[in-house]
């Protein structure tokens, strides 16, 4: 979704690069800046090993949190199972017909058989529904 030299725009976000990104008005460079600086990942390895080990700390501690409730069983609801089948079911057929439209142009095989292993889990859940 180019629509110029080194700029790149998408959901209504303007992203820009090199030397066209400084002859831009300024109003929309603070847009450009506000936009990228959010979604611009860490280059530094400190900073990348930081943000990991933040992560996988917070994961533990809730892990932590969690232990004491293991043993408690949860109110069961039988049409949880149902309705979780069937929004799997939907899923995988929006990715069929996603795939089976990518094979219409592409005409790989890779696409049709991974659309067609698709198409199968779609028909084939609401027969494993207990």
């Amino acid at each position: 979704m180019s629509d110029r030299a080194g700029c790149i725009v998408f959901a209504r976000l303007t992203f820009c690069h090199g030397a066209f990104a400084a002859s831009l008005p300024e109003t929309t460079m603070q847009t450009v800046t506000s936009a990228t600086s959010f979604f611009r990942p860490c280059r530094r390895p400190a900073a990348i090993a930081c943000r990991a080990l933040a992560v996988v700390s917070v994961s533990a501690v809730l892990f932590v949190a969690a232990v004491p409730f293991a043993g408690v069983p949860l109110t069961p609801i039988p049409a949880f199972v149902a309705s979780y089948q069937s929004a799997l079911a939907i899923n995988d057929l929006i990715t069929a017909v996603l795939l089976f439209s990518q094979f219409a142009i592409s005409r790989s095989r890779a696409l049709l058989l991974l659309a067609s292993g698709y198409l199968f889990t779609a028909a084939w859940r609401p027969s494993s529904t207990p």
